[in-house]
């Protein structure tokens, strides 16, 4: 494998060393059949190296003859180069001279098999003319100069018989190579000439078939050089002389830096197969030079392994075209070892295990098995595709950096696979720019099922909402009047906060997606993104408190009776120890240091810890009851009370420490169930110790169950009054303790430095009887009291000159990650580009006017209930109905204007249809059957045809899909062509279905049998 410059393309082939020469001795055709004699004469070859390297000769004989003396001379040029500068500007000769037993004798050139230079012992090219019985020899001599040559093999012709050798003499070291066929290649291990030396090829004396030289390549070796590396690139190549070594267990690369950026290879595998041991571990040594000091004395490990779409594979060894290691589909390396008569998906993956640094991967190199087999390279959120065209072939990944613990994945969807025989990669560490300010605190946090209107800061609040901790925070912050969740239900919103990204990337669009096997378990997280810091600047302290709802790391069976209350068994709820090894989806496992929360379910009771339906709280990796279980009531004991207390606990010792901190506050309330504090006997309004509980509520507020004013079915105007009663005080407490954490911040000095942010996951919900007023509908719905949520932002220090203002721009929960990071000057793990998210920095600042074309919303494509929003604008999609609203006119979405504004539906459509494409894509999940297509004719009958480029679909088959109006092109006709500058042929889809429609327009998807000369294919009305 060539070394990379830059980016440029990866070759894979077999060359000369960069110090080897060649001589080759063409004869031109007028010599074929004549023997031209040169008696007693030697050939003379004067060698020059240049001041770069380049070697060059200057070939003489001392023949009278014209046409020899051409030939000899049509030698001349350049026939190699060096890379050792102690031999730059220096010369040396070699001379040929041709012996019968010791005597001098002739050289010869002739024709034969295309001329040769050299010794045939009976009508053609000859030393001595005649007398073939006795031992020939062509002898090379350094004759000037004081080199080392290493000579490392020559090309011959010989006569059809069998038996004949030549002797290679160098230093009295003798070495026999036996002949058999007319022509050859052979190497000369171990033959090296010092000065004054000599190489011979001769004959025996016994030989009847002679041979004839055609040239050899020798290394010419100077003064010793240091060892030449790649400066931050590591190569990758798999050299093999195997057939068909199928290993059971993954190859392990491990790398070591040592203290002077030099980086080592040991490869090893646990196969019994001595002979492919043999060759992984042929595979190490010095690969690369890092100059980063960062990276000095570290080591990281890449681990392969293959598996199959329909279980377990192998990685195998092979010597296929030229050979590789990897996956290959058909009858030589492959991963399962047979049973591939059937497209089947092999995947090569390559593991990372790596300290704060990223592998990025530069390129790969691979052999086909076939033409136009298609490969697909994956890492995290990143995707790419590659049409092969050959047997050998490169790819270049730009982009492809895997955090510790994240895989490659190489994959061919055809029966018809690939061996990989290298690629290359880097060791990233983020560049770090000298920082502006000290690492802020970061604090997040997060209401469950709030509101919209359910804070005394919106105008359209009831009269019982009082927040004033959380008014506090949007005086004295940034308000997001259009702000939005990323899911309109718990879990998938969180997964999107956390990850910076639309949660479908990660094969999250419902509520129980977190607890498929699909949810990946390594997606870079919040707090994994602040611990990969290399400026000498202590990482962040980090803790999350509160509701995960981020998977699950155990089952349990719960039985569920008609009222909702479920109940655990003991043999199905284990109060043991969880062993940590087992532990996939815990907080611990995505960067967070402390843990106390519940990480399973997505409820808890708000004392009872872990008991009957609810969750189990936490503390760390325990799984065990924690302090304060009782039946409820006290608030010392309430949930609410102690998640607040755990965080700033954990402020208070950050803080002390001098130590940049994150925590990721995220309550349960005003989740259900309904349930908050009773007010202490014997107290009054206004009295030490007092707070309003739902008895309050219920008694100063009568008529709270009118409040909001969409309508909750099945719940009477009396369960709703009790419901929002407690709701009220739920919010109470919850809204006490975002006052508190405040406090705690300016107590201990560190509130200027922290960014504090306030969101809530979703719409209010209809069974605590929240309120979403002016929006319309709440949580499960994609209309805007189902998304658009408070948020609020502040940070003294940062953004103090932009406190008190209001940002009516959207925005969305995903952008609170890159938010954090471009505040704290922290690159992604991926980059910023790897996040859908967008930092609000420059929004709030004024630089910008907005930082998304678009916001999207989906929980998959079988719900069939979609929304878009473009600017003011807002396409909500239920299966075939597509409704069109003006948020900054019509809030409330209750003026639909899709058939007054037709073509912006189809353009939103297409958008949205384009996302979602993109999003199950890269989840690896189907694409949306209802795809809108985005080849659209200006559409009137009187437009003659639409051209298309034609699509190959992975069967070979070409796809073209296209709009059309109602009864346009009723009798259509389809017509190919290679060039549009040719005539159209009718051609006849194999199949030919709708789509999609809206209004006075339908989209079509046609098929077509492959044709090679189908290069266009257009649509036109007869």
């Amino acid at each position: 494998m060539t070394k990379f410059s830059g980016m440029a393309a990866m070759l894979l082939c077999v060359s000369f060393a960069s110090a080897e020469i060649t001589l080759e001795f063409p004869v031109e055709p007028l010599n074929t059949g004549a023997t031209r004699l040169n008696a007693g004469s030697s050939l003379v070859f004067d060698f020059a190296v240049d001041g770069s390297g380049n070697v060059t000769v200057d070939a003489t004989t001392a023949s009278g003859d014209p046409l020899a003396i051409a030939t000899v001379n049509g030698w001349d040029g350049v026939v190699g180069s060096v890379a050792n500068e102690s031999l730059f500007n220096s010369s040396f000769q070699l001379t040929a001279s041709g012996y019968r037993l010791g005597s001098s004798n002739n050289i010869s050139l002739d024709g034969y098999q295309g001329g040769q230079l050299g010794i045939y012992g009976r009508n053609a090219s000859r030393i001595d003319g005649a007398n073939y019985a006795e031992t020939e020899e062509l002898k090379w001599e350094i004759t000037d100069g004081n080199p080392e040559l290493q000579f490392t093999g020559w090309v011959y012709t010989s006569d059809n018989g069998i038996g004949d050798s030549i002797i290679a003499d160098a230093d009295s070291a003798i070495t026999n190579f036996n002949l058999a066929g007319r022509l050859g290649t052979n190497t000369l291990p171990g033959i090296t000439l010092d000065s004054g030396e000599f190489l011979s090829f001769m004959q025996p004396t016994n030989g009847s078939h002679g041979f004839g030289l055609a040239g050899f390549s020798f290394d010419l070796v100077g003064a010793p050089v240091p060892l030449q590396l790649t400066t931050g690139i590591v190569e990758v190549a798999f050299s093999n002389t195997l057939t068909n070594r199928l290993l059971d267990v993954p190859i392990r690369l491990d790398y070591s830096v040592d203290g002077s950026g030099i980086v080592s290879l040991d490869a090893s595998t646990s196969s019994s197969d001595p002979e492919a041991i043999a060759v992984v571990d042929g595979w190490d040594g010095a690969t690369a030079l890092f100059t980063n000091p960062v990276v000095f004395n570290s080591t990281f490990s890449l681990t392969l392994d293959a598996i199959t779409e329909t279980g377990g594979g192998r990685v195998a060894l092979a010597e296929t075209a030229p050979g590789g290691l990897g996956i290959q589909g058909q009858n030589s390396s492959r991963i399962d070892g047979g049973g591939l008569a059937t497209p089947n998906v092999e995947t090569l993956r390559i593991a990372t295990a790596t300290g704060a640094a990223r592998v990025g991967f530069k390129g790969v190199g691979w052999n086909n098995s076939a033409n136009g087999v298609q490969m697909t390279a994956s890492l995290g959120n990143h995707a790419a595709t590659n049409a092969v065209g050959g047997v050998s072939g490169e790819w270049l990944l730009e982009g492809f950096t895997a955090a510790s613990g994240e895989t490659l994945a190489l994959s061919t969807a055809s029966a018809q696979g690939f061996a990989l025989t290298g690629f290359s990669f880097e060791l990233v560490v983020p560049e770090v720019q000298p920082r502006t300010n000290a690492l802020p605190n970061i604090i997040v946090i997060l209401a469950d099922d709030l509101g919209y209107s359910d804070i005394s800061h919106n105008p359209y609040s009831a009269p019982e909402v009082s927040t004033p901790n959380i008014d506090n925070l949007i005086s004295n912050g940034v308000w997001f009047s259009d702000a939005y969740a990323s899911g309109n239900i718990c879990a998938p919103s969180r997964t999107g906060f956390l990850s910076g990204c639309y949660q479908h990337r990660i094969g999250v669009h419902h509520e129980g997606d977190v607890n498929a096997s699909s949810f990946s378990a390594t997606f870079p997280y919040f707090p994994q993104h602040l611990k990969q810091q290399f400026d000498g600047v202590e990482d962040y302290a980090t803790q999350f408190v509160g509701k995960w709802h981020q998977g699950r790391d155990r089952t349990a069976t719960v039985s569920v009776d008609g009222n909702n209350n479920g109940s655990f068994t003991e043999d199905e709820f284990d109060y043991g120890l969880a062993e940590e090894a087992t532990l996939k989806y815990n907080p611990l496992k995505r960067g967070f240091d402390q843990v106390y929360g519940f990480v399973d379910l997505g409820g808890s009771s708000y004392w009872n810890y872990g008991r009957g339906f609810f969750d189990q709280l936490y503390r760390h990796e325990f799984e065990a009851p924690i302090d304060g279980i009782d039946d409820g009531d006290a608030l010392e004991t309430y949930m609410t009370t102690r998640f607040t207390e755990e965080a700033c606990g954990f402020i208070e010792t950050q803080a002390a420490a001098d130590k940049p901190f994150f925590v990721y506050l995220s309550y349960n309330a005003v989740h259900t169930p309904m349930e908050a504090p009773s007010t202490p006997a014997g107290l009054s309004e206004g009295d030490p110790g007092w707070f309003p509980d739902a008895e309050y509520y219920n008694t100063n507020f009568p008529n709270m169950g009118q409040t909001p004013s969409y309508v909750y079915d099945n719940m009477s105007d009396a369960d709703k009054q009790a419901n929002r009663a407690i709701l009220m005080a739920m919010l109470y407490h919850m809204d006490q303790g975002i006052g508190q954490v405040v406090d705690c911040l300016t107590t201990n000095g560190v509130l200027d430095n922290t960014i504090v942010v306030f969101w809530s996951d979703n719409g209010g919900s209809q069974a605590s009887v929240a309120a979403n007023d002016p929006l319309r509908e709440r949580k499960h719905f994609n209309y805007e009291g189902g998304v658009r949520v408070p948020m609020t932002i502040s940070w003294p220090d940062g953004l103090g000159a932009y406190h008190g203002t209001t940002v009516d721009a959207p925005v969305m929960s995903i952008d609170i990650l890159p938010t954090a990071l471009d505040a704290a000057e922290i690159e992604p793990i991926n980059g910023f580009s790897a996040l859908d998210g967008k930092s609000l920095l420059p929004l709030i600042r004024g630089e910008v006017d907005a930082v998304h074309d678009s916001l999207c919303w989906s929980e998959g494509v079988d719900t069939g209930e979609y929304s878009i929003r473009q600017g003011d604008w807002k396409l909500y999609i239920d299966q075939d109905v597509y409704e069109l609203y003006h948020l900054r006119d019509d809030v409330g979405e209750s003026n639909d204007l899709s058939l007054v504004h037709p073509e912006r539906v189809r353009s939103m459509r297409q958008t949205f249809y384009a996302w979602m494409d993109e999003m199950t894509a890269v989840a690896g999940e189907a694409v949306d059957e209802r795809l809108w297509s985005t080849v659209t004719p200006s559409g009137i009958p009187a437009e003659p045809a639409v051209i298309f480029q034609r699509v190959e679909a992975a069967d070979g088959s070409f796809v073209v899909e296209y709009d059309e109006m109602a009864g346009w092109l009723t009798n259509r006709v389809f017509e190919a062509t290679d060039s549009l500058t040719n005539g159209w042929a009718p051609v006849y889809p194999e199949s030919l279905e709708q789509v999609d429609r809206f209004l006075d327009r339908s989209t079509f998807h046609a098929v077509f049998p492959a044709t090679s000369s189908q290069q266009f294919f257009r649509v036109i009305a007869e």
